[in-house]
């Protein structure tokens, strides 16, 4: 089996789907560290390390983002221009 053991980060409001997902990912141990955050607000100040996160390396990213696709606050398609700005920016 491989064995990927990556730092995730999961965007998820869902409060069933943010206590299944981390304990799959342990389970099959493909995670190493698991940050789950509620809403896009709260995952923007995350990724930027300020309010709540202040403090925290921001050099250091998430080598992967689960993301839900109906996240409140802002909402994915901002969070995802913050994750990943467009060509040009």
């Amino acid at each position: 089996m491989l064995v990927i053991q990556a730092s995730i980060l999961l965007f998820e409001d869902d409060a069933n789907d943010a206590q299944l997902t981390p304990r799959a990912l342990h389970q099959r141990d493909i995670a190493k560290q698991f940050v789950a955050i509620r809403d896009g607000a709260a995952a923007l100040d995350y990724l930027s390390g300020v309010g709540k996160y202040a403090g925290r390396g921001t050099a250091t990213l998430p080598q992967l983002i689960l993301l839900d696709l109906q996240l409140p606050r802002p909402g994915m398609y901002r969070m995802l221009l913050n994750v990943v700005p467009p060509q040009g920016r």
